[in-house]
């Protein structure tokens, strides 16, 4: 595969330019959304992008916190995912329902992910976990 050199440009500024959070607090759902069930899509990424990336959909986000910050079934693949998103999706409603709720992190080599401000050279994008 031809690693798109734009991509790579991108993914390792956001590795090399991250902004450290203590940690992720979930969000409050909108009104609109009240009666549906929320679900959060883990989305390893790479640096070969979209080639790069696996999900799984966990129902709980507290779950979804300790299963990236924990690496639980080596999410960053050996430490080559450097990046991994936590994204809330709304369940029966095509692609998610646009809820633009992420929670990102960073793998720092230890075994561990730790929480992140999304990277600038990701800020608007939405919908990682359903295409």
């Amino acid at each position: 595969m031809i690693l798109d050199a734009d991509y790579a440009a991108g993914y390792l500024a956001a590795i090399g330019n991250a902004v450290l959070k203590s940690e992720h607090i979930q969000k409050c759902l909108p009104k609109k959304y009240e009666e549906y069930t929320r679900l959060y899509s883990v989305i390893s990424v790479d640096k070969r992008g979209l080639d790069g990336m696996r999900t799984v959909a966990i129902s709980n986000f507290s779950r979804a916190k300790e299963m990236v910050t924990n690496n639980e079934m080596d999410i960053s693949e050996g430490g080559s995912n450097g990046l991994c998103i936590i994204e809330a999706v709304m369940m029966d409603i095509p692609y998610g329902g646009f809820l633009n709720e992420t929670y990102w992190y960073l793998y720092k080599g230890d075994g561990k992910y730790v929480p992140i401000e999304c990277p600038k050279q990701y800020a608007g994008l939405c919908s990682f976990g359903v295409g």
